[in-house]
């Protein structure tokens, strides 16, 4: 999946309309924020490894485990989509960003300042 087709898809799961917000979600790479650990989806109770860290599998609305044993994951990308559309943050303004995660929502955050 392109970058461009999971970016819409995520908006359009989140019902955000925003094409600031869609480039930035194509242009931030999903996949580099996951890990080297085979990837897992969040389930419960914890399901397999999936069968290889492919980036096919990072373009779906789904949490990924960072941390199983801390229940720390990446969350779910419609609904941080939703979240950074009610930010309306603007080009020049500053974010502190305190996470827990791997990084990626932070990527976003720090491209849409």
């Amino acid at each position: 999946m392109s970058g461009v087709a999971y970016a819409r898809q995520m908006l359009a799961h989140a019902n955000v309309r925003n094409d600031r917000s869609e480039r930035l979600c194509a242009i931030v790479r999903r996949e580099d924020f996951l890990g080297t650990d085979p990837w897992r989806i969040v389930q419960r109770p914890s399901g397999p490894p999936l069968p290889v860290n492919d980036p096919v599998y990072a373009y779906q609305d789904a949490a990924f485990t960072l941390v199983p044993e801390r229940c720390v994951n990446n969350g779910s990308p419609s609904l941080h989509a939703k979240v950074l559309d009610g930010l309306a943050v603007e080009p020049g303004q500053h974010i502190d960003h305190i996470g827990a995660g791997a990084g990626y929502y932070t990527a976003i955050l720090a491209e849409l300042s």
